[in-house]
């Protein structure tokens, strides 16, 4: 019984705090052109391949 009290209680406090969600469809970054998308890709790309020697590289301190 005790328990169930205490259930309706946390339950009834939950219940009681709604907070709107900001709208985040009117927030969105507009949408990269084709070349954009093409060019970060690549961009990512070439960070990514070089990444594992340049790590090496900064470890070893011959940077």
């Amino acid at each position: 019984m005790a328990v169930s009290f205490g259930m309706c209680l946390s339950l009834a406090a939950c219940a009681g705090s709604t907070t709107p969600l900001p709208d985040l469809r009117r927030a969105s970054a507009p949408s990269l052109s084709q070349q954009e998308q093409k060019a970060a890709v690549e961009a990512l790309n070439r960070k990514g391949n070089n990444h594992a020697s340049d790590a090496v590289r900064e470890i070893e301190g011959h940077e």
